[in-house]
């Protein structure tokens, strides 16, 4: 917390001298004592790599291995399985500022499978909450770069969706339909500014064809101060529940009609 918000109430020379000084601790401690046993550094560690807050890459192949098995490699999980259909909602600062630190989200997705052919239609609603305050932190903190108010988050917001995108709304008003694709999804992108105090809904409707079988949903959320509250509903074209999760979900999780498992198939390529 103080990492992340609270040294920024301080004076810069000593928000300054407290970062080096905690850096300079850090750094001497990882190259000069010796590291826990692996089983124990695991157990510390796991929250931090399940909430996407530790990533690695590692040049020899069967350590790239090991990191990705551990679910440390960071990437998109590419749902190779007939059935499984995949989502990510992205937000980026655009402001250079700090502002994140005050966002809040909610994802809301609701699809409605046939699971014989595979067919899905889903509605996608990503509701924002800025809660930045207007006064009481420096520019770099809640200012911004781009010329808008005290406490603007101006949002570049991506959705990673395994289906077309056929409408989409921002509070209401129609948007633009055009994706890009990219590792096996299709990607929504939008502009746009939320003012301080101010909740946004973003509102996308879904189609496409995830494959037959049993439905399940491959979710990957962002690694943000504030963890992603998430909720799903999955039903059939007759109405019948397949599955329904509401909380938060960790990085590398799959939701089906059997509960939350691990996705420990690493992405192709």
């Amino acid at each position: 917390d103080f990492l992340l918000l609270g040294q920024y109430e301080l004076e810069e020379e000593e928000r300054e001298d407290i970062l080096e000084a905690i850096t300079e601790a850090a750094i001497t401690s990882l190259f000069s004592d010796a590291l826990p046993p692996p089983q124990d550094l695991a157990a510390e560690l796991s929250d931090a790599v399940l909430g996407g807050h530790i990533t690695g890459w590692a040049r020899r192949a069967e350590e790239q291995r090991l990191l990705e098995l551990a679910g440390m490699d960071g990437s998109l999980p590419v749902p190779t399985v007939s059935g499984m259909d995949g989502l990510a909602v992205i937000s980026n600062n655009a402001s250079g500022n700090k502002i994140e630190n005050f966002l809040e989200r909610t994802i809301d997705y609701r699809p409605v499978v046939n699971q014989r052919t595979g067919e899905v239609t889903a509605t996608l609603s990503v509701t924002l909450t800025n809660n930045s305050p207007t006064r009481g932190y420096d520019d770099y903190v809640i200012g911004n770069i781009v010329g808008a108010p005290v406490g603007t988050n101006r949002m570049l917001l991506d959705v990673y969706t395994r289906l077309s995108v056929d409408s989409a709304t921002l509070d209401g008003e129609q948007l633009t339909t055009s994706t890009s694709p990219e590792l096996g999804y299709e990607v929504y992108r939008q502009f746009f500014d939320i003012s301080p105090g101010e909740t946004v809904v973003l509102e996308i409707e879904l189609s496409g064809n995830v494959g037959s079988g049993g439905y399940s949903l491959a979710y990957r959320p962002q690694a943000l101060p504030n963890p992603d509250q998430l909720a799903v509903g999955a039903t059939t074209t007759t109405g019948t529940t397949i599955f329904a999760f509401d909380g938060e979900l960790e990085r590398r999780s799959v939701l089906s009609a059997s509960g939350v498992s691990a996705w420990w198939q690493p992405s192709p390529g």
